[in-house]
Order: structure tokens, then sequence, then C-alpha cells
């Protein structure tokens, strides 16, 4: 099929989530993944595209789809079918990424394994995921697993099991918090801000289970106690995004306001004044701060950037 009928025949592409959130993976190599797929679908019986009419569809140079296509291979996303000195076809293991069934996965990881899925040693070792079991009673929590995803994130750690999956899961841990352990609310988020200004909490803490945890063994008792610095000692704790904005010159509450004013009319199409709680003072770093927070953790989303930062400022005008 030639090229210019592709603009005819094809549709769009579809890229799952599995290869979407696969940190493994740069972005031109998803998006050669969604063709090769979708070409494997069209042409029936594979993809016959050679290098210079893929790197023709997706505008990039020859060089680097030989390099993709590697990649995409050595992870078992694809597969050379065939090559017969002229004519090579290749395959998408597309089938295999979303039936996830055991024959069907086994032909995958000969070449390599496909999720980089591991959650903490006390939870289960399934890599399979399973919707976590959740209750309304647990719901009402949901705004403390996204506080303490926010936080994990701006430490600086690559998070190993997609966030969204994972609200519902430690929404349980934080209600039984509440309910049997005797917290309240304030005093969750008040330890999730504590533990995440230390230094050496901050690298512990990785799952609300793992939190709730350490918290009744008492371990959190001298957190504020650690975190201060003896005098004239010089400390050596990195510097968190909100303070290397605060490094550079100009107001940095002021910044983020403008990025969220952008962000706003880009998303919603409409004047942030029609919105009664957006921000009004960009000084008050009280209110910009947790802002900010909220866009460095879902950079790149600004739909769902946009959803949070709204939540936020619901729950805390409410």
């Amino acid at each position: 099929m030639k090229y210019a009928d592709l603009q005819f025949e094809m549709k769009g592409v579809y890229i799952p989530s599995e290869i979407l959130f696969n940190e493994s993976l740069s972005p031109t190599e998803k998006l050669l993944f969604a063709e090769i797929d979708a070409l494997d679908k069209l042409e029936k019986g594979g993809c016959f595209a050679g290098n210079d009419r893929l790197a023709k569809l997706i505008g990039i140079k020859v060089r680097q789809v030989q390099q993709c296509i590697s990649n995409l291979k050595k992870h078992g996303f694809i597969k050379q079918s065939s090559f017969n000195g002229r004519q090579r076809v290749l395959n998408s293991n597309l089938k295999y990424v979303i039936r996830g069934a055991e024959n069907c996965m086994s032909a995958i990881q000969e070449t390599a394994p496909l999720f980089h899925i591991r959650e903490e040693k006390e939870e289960s070792s399934d890599t399979s995921y399973q919707k976590p079991k959740t209750t309304k009673s647990a719901e009402k929590y949901h705004y403390l697993s996204e506080l303490l995803i926010t936080k994990i994130k701006l430490s600086g750690t690559q998070m190993k099991i997609i966030p969204e999956k994972l609200i519902p899961k430690w929404a349980q841990d934080f209600r039984l918090m509440v309910e049997q352990d005797k917290k309240t609310e304030k005093q969750i988020e008040n330890i999730i801000e504590e533990i995440f200004a230390d230094s050496f909490w901050s690298k512990q803490v990785r799952c609300a289970s793992k939190m709730r945890k350490h918290w009744n063994e008492g371990k959190f008792d001298r957190l504020k106690d650690s975190q201060n610095t003896q005098e004239g000692q010089v400390s050596t704790k990195a510097l968190t995004p909100w303070e290397e904005l605060c490094r550079d010159s100009g107001d940095p509450g002021q910044r983020v306001w403008d990025k969220l004013v952008k962000l706003w009319e880009s998303v919603e199409g409409k004047s942030w004044q029609e919105y009664q709680l957006f921000p009004q003072n960009p000084s008050d770093v009280k209110v910009m701060k947790p802002i900010f927070e909220i866009m460095y953790a879902h950079n790149g989303d600004f739909k769902e950037t946009l959803k949070k930062i709204k939540e936020h400022l619901e729950r805390s005008n409410g």
C-alpha cells in the first residue's frame, strides 16, 4: 500500500496504557509501535513498511527508526516474523500485552520482561493487576492517596506502578488510620508533609501501608526533631522543586500563577475570571505552592493537572 493511500485507509493509531506508561520506551518508540500495530492490522499478515516509509509516516530520520525498532524488539513489543533479503515483515505483540494470558506472555518474556511492576516487599508478588477492592467509606480518602503520590514523585522517585491504580488501594490504608488508629485527616496530611521534608524518611516511605506501619511503631515521633540542623552544621539536604523555583529570579508565586492562567485558558477555553475559586493573590505562598506541586507531579497531562488543581481548590475552600 502506498504512502498516499494510507492517509485515507488509516483512521488513527491506538497506544495501550501498557505501552503509554512504560518508562523504558521513549515517546518516539511509543508512536512507532502504534504505527507498526496499525499497519499490522491494516495490511493483513504483518507490517511490510520499510524503515524509509516508517520514518516518513512519523516524521523522523531512518536511523532513529532503526534504533526504535531495535529497542521495541528488545522489550518484546514487536517481532520480525520474516525477511527474504528484500522484504521485512514486522508483527505487533499487542494481543499479548492486552490479553496477558500466561501462554501468550511466555512468547514475549523469552526476549525481555514486558512489565516492570513490583510492589513493596510487604505487598503481593503477583505482577498482574487486579482492581483493588474499595468501599464508599474509603473513597473520601482518595485525596490523601493523591497527596502521598505527589510527594513521592516530587522526591524524584520513579513509581513502578501506574499511580491511578494505587489510589483506591492506599485509600483503604488511610481509612484504617482514621477508623482503627484514631488519626485525624489533618494529622495524616501533616505527617506526610513532615515525612517528605526529612532527608531520611522521604526515601523510606513508598506506600501507605508502610507509612502506617512505621507510624504505629512510633518511628515518626521524633521526626520534627531530626529535621532541625544543629547550629553551625551545614545541611546537605537536596533542594525540593519549589525551593529550586524560589532560587531563580522573580516572584515564584507569580510565575506559577501565570502558568496556571495559561493552563486554564488552554484547557477550559474561557477566562479564568469566570471561576470563583481561582487564586486571586499570586504572592500567597500557602496557596501557590500546593498548586505548583500538582503541576510538577502531573507535568504533560494538562487536563488531569487542571482537574487535580480544581479538586484541591474546592477542598481548600470547602
